[in-house]
């Protein structure tokens, strides 16, 4: 008998165990992975040019890895992101640069109730005179 409930307890614990997997599986797949989005100038990630065009952004490793990939597939860049601290009004999905010294610089991607940053070795930060230019997201 005490062989009997050590096995129902082992199990209950193995079932318990997959249901927040499955459930995980479930939440994450309600996510996107993958949208596009037409960008209609040249755009600086960093230190490296991408051309103007139809872009898919594929999250590669959570939400804070980015891939941007040309509609042909001859250019891509990874984009590493951090959550923004101030809280932001909900809104669609979109693309913020910032434009410095005549270049736009990728700087913000918005969800649609959450915005990331790029990460200080790639971010440029608004200075005085700059401009801001915004692109939408789509699913």
């Amino acid at each position: 008998m005490k062989t009997f409930v050590k096995f129902s307890g082992a199990m209950l614990i193995v079932f318990i165990s997959l249901l927040g997997f499955a459930q995980s599986d479930a939440t994450e797949t309600a996510t996107p992975t993958k949208r596009t989005a037409t960008i209609p100038f040249e755009f600086w990630v960093g230190d490296r040019q991408l051309p103007s065009g139809d872009y898919t952004i594929e999250m590669v490793d959570g939400p804070d890895v980015l891939l941007f990939r040309t509609k042909d597939g001859k250019k891509e860049e990874q984009v590493f992101l951090t959550p923004a601290i101030n809280p932001v009004p909900k809104s669609n999905p979109k693309l913020v640069f910032v434009v410095h010294d005549g270049k736009s610089n990728l700087a913000e991607v918005w969800g649609t109730d959450h915005k990331r940053i790029l990460t200080t070795r790639y971010g440029v930060f608004p200075q005085k005179g700059d401009t801001t230019r915004e692109v939408a997201v789509k699913e």
